[in-house]
């Protein structure tokens, strides 16, 4: 009952918000929606353990504030991730490696403008530019990710794993993945070209959820907290932006992108090695 009404509630606010708003709004302001959508999960959980967890809503959502080494492994595991997804990526059919710098001023061209030489000089070299996007993200990406995760791994993570570790891993990978269909189909992740053809998008970012499910089950039963999980999603989500610039080319970004094959490859990796943790042991919270 806990499940059906978690899994109802988050696919109902954020899909129905999606849906009640982005056609009255600009294009341009889809990017603030999509920020307010990923509080649709967090919204769940706290309706859903209102309801069934009385005076145990913060046990529900599994927000401890408690400190161990797991919150620095959730922190260094999404760099770790995109970049061996971006080794993938570089391998796949038309894709090859590029500097950091070309793939920047590419990007800028795509989008009708230009880097003027001057700030050429001034973009901070890789390395650095991947410690800034790192800890983007703790603040502020991990505050947005904190929407999601307190609902996935949080509240619904709670409730499936009594399952054993895999099967809850399927099921909230999932159903994490079917979650954000509203945002593929409208071009997000895989670019505007595959606005018309949604369900491979679709397809394909449920099992890079899928994929990366165990790795963030495991850190949430490790650390006993949801916030590893955010703060491992949220920055996943600000290296994955530099990291997509270190490729060029590529037959299509269901192959190359971040959330694409490359990072389904990445993230049955780390899958693998989680199977070598064995996760099935009881988690600490």
């Amino acid at each position: 009952m806990r499940v059906a009404a978690f899994i109802t509630l988050a696919f109902g606010l954020s899909w129905g918000l999606w849906y009640g708003v982005s056609p009255l709004i600009d294009r341009s302001l889809w990017v603030a929606l999509m920020a307010a959508y990923m509080f649709g999960p967090l919204g769940a959980a706290l309706v859903t353990a209102a309801i069934f967890d009385r005076g145990s809503v913060g046990a529900a959502l599994a927000t401890r504030f408690r400190l161990n080494g797991w919150w620095l492994v959730a922190w260094l595991a999404a760099p770790a991730l995109i970049f061996a997804a971006v080794a993938v990526a570089q391998h796949l059919p038309g894709a090859s490696a590029q500097p950091f710098l070309a793939g920047l001023e590419t990007s800028i061209r795509e989008s009708g403008r230009a880097l003027p030489p001057e700030m050429t000089a001034k973009v901070p070299p890789l390395p650095v530019l991947v410690l800034i996007a790192m800890g983007a993200g703790i603040l502020p990406n991990a505050i947005a990710a904190f929407g999601e995760e307190a609902g996935w791994r949080g509240y619904l993570w709670s409730q499936a794993r009594g399952w054993g570790f895999w099967r809850a891993s399927l099921f909230v990978g999932l159903a994490w993945g079917l979650w954000h269909a509203p945002l593929i189909a409208a071009g997000h992740n895989y670019g505007a070209a595959y606005d018309g053809h949604p369900w491979a998008g679709i397809a394909m970012m449920t099992a890079f959820c899928i994929a990366l499910s165990p790795l963030m089950g495991l850190l949430r039963d490790r650390a006993g907290s949801v916030f590893p999980a955010a703060i491992c999603h949220g920055t996943i989500n600000a290296v994955a932006t530099i990291g997509a610039l270190l490729v060029a080319g590529g037959a299509s970004p269901l192959l190359t992108a971040m959330s694409g094959a490359a990072g389904v490859a990445a993230a049955a990796g780390a899958a693998l090695i989680v199977a070598f943790l064995r996760p099935n042991r009881a988690p600490l919270g």
